[in-house]
């Protein structure tokens, strides 16, 4: 279960159809993140979630660990995920294939 959760954290309509465990880690990464769903928490307990666990500068550091991460990949390893895209709108001259160039290419002649 533990795998699942890491691995379909997140991945939008599979996650939530799981274990209850798996939506929360999803759901929870979402939250953390994005901000997606921020709103249906109660305000009080945002405020002290954050006044205890704050966020230290979250989003440069994030993006930094991404932006590493993606350096150390070749492009094909992360073609077609959402690591793609930050790579395209972050590293100056970053290629990697889009889903629609992978397709184009395939090896079948129709």
């Amino acid at each position: 279960m533990v795998w699942d959760a890491i691995a379909l954290h997140t991945s939008n309509g599979i996650a939530s159809r799981k274990q209850p465990e798996i939506a929360l880690v999803h759901l929870g990464a979402s939250v953390d993140v994005l901000g997606i769903g921020l709103e249906a928490l109660e305000t009080s307990t945002v405020e002290e979630i954050l006044e205890n666990y704050p966020r230290l500068d979250f989003k440069q550091e994030f993006l930094d660990v991404l932006l590493s991460d993606i350096q150390q990949k070749q492009p094909q390893a992360i073609a077609t995920t959402w690591m793609a895209e930050v790579g395209r709108t972050e590293i100056a001259d970053y290629i990697c294939p889009t889903f629609t160039d992978l397709f184009k290419n395939s090896p079948f002649s129709e």
